[in-house]
C-alpha cells in the first residue's frame, strides 16, 4: 500500500475527529485556517519524518528502529535549550546520556548480528569451497554464486546503514518539532484549545500528503488496503492528537522519556 495515502487517510480522521470534539464551527475554522501559518512547520516536519520512519522500517529490524528512537529524548533536550533557554541539569544529562550509550550497543550488536546472519556465512562458505575447488565449470559456478552472495551481503550492510541515517534525521526532526509545538502550544496559541491545535496541523498535513499520494499514479492511491492497514491509520491519529495534549501540559523531554523507560 502507498505509505503517502496511509498518511492523508490517518490526518483526515485527526481533522474530523478534532472538529467534532472541539465543536469548531465553519466561520471559526475559517479563522483558524487564517492564522494557522505557524502550524505548517511541524506539519511538514511530520510529512518528512513519517516518510522516513517507513522506509526506515523496511531497512531496519524492529529493536534497532524502536531503541534508536528514543534518542529523540536527547535532541528534544537539546533544542529545549535553544528554542525555549530552558536549563537541563547535569543528572539529567547523565541520564540522557547513558540512553544513548544504550542505543549505541544496541546498534552496535545489530550490526554484529548482520555479518553473523546467513547471508554472510553462505558468502564465507562459498569462498572456502571456491579456494578448494578445481579449475573449470565448478569454479566459475562457485565464483558466480560467491559473487553474487556478495551483492546480497553488500546491500544488506548498505540498506543497515541508509536506515539507520534516516532514523537519525528522524529523531532530530523529532526532537525539534516537539519543542517547537510546546513552544507555540504555550505561546501564540496559548487561547487555542487542543483540538483547534490540531485541526490546523490537520489541514497542513492532510494536503500536503495528498500531494504526494496523488504520484505517480493517483488511481492507484488505495490499493491494497486492508485491515491492518486500517488500524494503522487509526493509530497514527490517535497518536497525532495525543502528541498535543502531553506538550500541551507536560514537556517535549517529559513527553519522549516514558516511552524511553
Amino acid at each position: 500500500y502507498s505509505s503517502s495515502s496511509v498518511l492523508m487517510v490517518a490526518e483526515l480522521v485527526k481533522l474530523t475527529a478534532s472538529l467534532v470534539a472541539g465543536g469548531v464551527h465553519p466561520c471559526h475554522l475559517l479563522v483558524l485556517l487564517r492564522k494557522s501559518t505557524p502550524a505548517a512547520v511541524p506539519a511538514v516536519a511530520f510529512l518528512v519524518m513519517n516518510m522516513l520512519q517507513f522506509d526506515a522500517v523496511a531497512r531496519l529490524d524492529a529493536s534497532t528502529f524502536t531503541v534508536g528512537l528514543q534518542t529523540k529524548t536527547l535532541w528534544s533536550a537539546i533544542f529545549s535549550m535553544w528554542l525555549l533557554g530552558r536549563k537541563t541539569s547535569l543528572r539529567k544529562w547523565r541520564a540522557l546520556l547513558v540512553l544513548v550509550a544504550g542505543v549505541a550497543l544496541i546498534v552496535h550488536q545489530s550490526g554484529y548480528d548482520l555479518c553473523d546472519s546467513p547471508l554472510a556465512s553462505r558468502r564465507l562458505s562459498s569462498a572456502v569451497v571456491g579456494g578448494k575447488s578445481g579449475r573449470g565449470s565448478k569454479n566459475s559456478s562457485m565464483a558466480a554464486a560467491s559473487a553474487e552472495s556478495d551483492r546480497q551481503l553488500f546491500a544488506s550492510v548498505d540498506g543497515f546503514v541508509v536506515g539507520l541515517a534516516e532514523l537519525a534525521l528522524q529523531t532530530a526532526l523529532g526532537g525539534f518539532t516537539s519543542v517547537y509545538i510546546e513552544k507555540y502550544l504555550k505561546g501564540s496559541a496559548a487561547s487555542l484549545s487542543i483540538w483547534e491545535v490540531n485541526v490546523q496541523m490537520a489541514v497542513w498535513s492532510a494536503v500536503g500528503y495528498a500531494f504526494l499520494a496523488s504520484f505517480p499514479r493517483p488511481a492507484a492511491t488505495f490499493d491494497d488496503w486492508s485491515l491492518t492497514t486500517c488500524g494503522i491509520v487509526a493509530t497514527s491519529a490517535t497518536g497525532g492528537i495525543l502528541v498535543a495534549s502531553c506538550l500541551k501540559y507536560t514537556d517535549a523531554v517529559l513527553k519522549n522519556f516514558p516511552t524511553s523507560v
